[in-house]
């Protein structure tokens, strides 16, 4: 799952229909911008290559994040991403793989 929150104003997600099987994968975000003060693009999200999930988002964060503020993979301590969340959030994968996100790029 990808979710995309715009500073609480609007929010989006990707969420693949089946599953990540057990095991080492790569997971993706592509997002193709186009470009502009706070334009959009299109995202994708691909597990191991393969196209799960696609959609238009249909505007970015005009500025910089607050240098406060943390991405958040498997966890966010301060501001929530999604409503659905409580903070802190901890992923339930984060005690199932025991530290399964082995590299993030940014």
């Amino acid at each position: 799952m990808f979710h995309d929150n715009l500073c609480g104003v609007e929010r989006y997600s990707l969420t693949g229909k089946d599953p990540i099987p057990p095991g080492k994968h790569v997971v993706t975000i592509d997002f193709n911008y186009d470009g502009g003060v706070r334009a959009g693009g299109e995202a994708t999200l691909t597990v191991d290559g393969n196209k799960v999930a696609g959609k238009k988002l249909p505007r970015t964060i005009a500025f910089r994040m607050s240098l406060d503020e943390t991405l958040g993979i498997g966890e966010d301590t301060d501001t929530p991403i999604s409503e659905d969340d409580e903070v802190p959030f901890n992923s339930p994968l984060k005690n199932v793989c025991h530290g399964c996100v082995s590299r993030a790029d940014v």
